[in-house]
C-alpha cells in the first residue's frame, strides 16, 4: 500500500470512501459520522489545507484519512507543534481486514 496527499480533484474519491465506510457503519448500527459529515463540500476545505491523505493499492484508491497537526476542536489546550492527529480512518468495507 503507498499514500499520497489529496488534491481538490480528489474530493469525490475522498467523499465517496468516507460515504460508503459511514453507510457500513450504520448498517451495523453505529452512526459514526452523518453524510454530510462525509460530503464532497465538508472534505474539500481540509483537502485544501493539505490534510486529507489517499491510501492505494496498486491504482486502486482503498482508504483514506485526515491528519492534523493541530485540533483546537477537540483538544484545544495542547499547544501547537506537540502531538499529530488523525481523523476519519477508513478503508473501504470490502477492503478492510486485509
Amino acid at each position: 500500500m503507498h499514500f499520497h496527499l489529496a488534491k481538490p480533484e480528489d474530493a469525490v474519491i475522498v467523499a465517496s470512501v468516507l460515504s460508503v465506510a459511514a453507510a457500513d457503519l450504520r448498517e451495523r448500527g453505529l452512526e459514526l459520522w452523518s453524510a454530510a459529515e462525509v460530503s464532497e463540500v465538508a472534505v474539500s476545505p481540509h483537502i485544501n489545507d493539505g490534510l486529507y491523505h489517499l491510501g492505494f493499492e496498486g491504482a486502486e484508491v482503498v482508504s483514506v484519512f485526515r491528519l492534523q497537526a493541530r485540533d483546537p476542536a477537540f483538544w484545544p489546550e495542547i499547544p501547537d507543534g506537540t502531538s499529530a492527529y488523525l481523523h476519519k480512518l477508513e478503508g473501504l468495507p470490502a477492503r478492510q481486514g486485509q
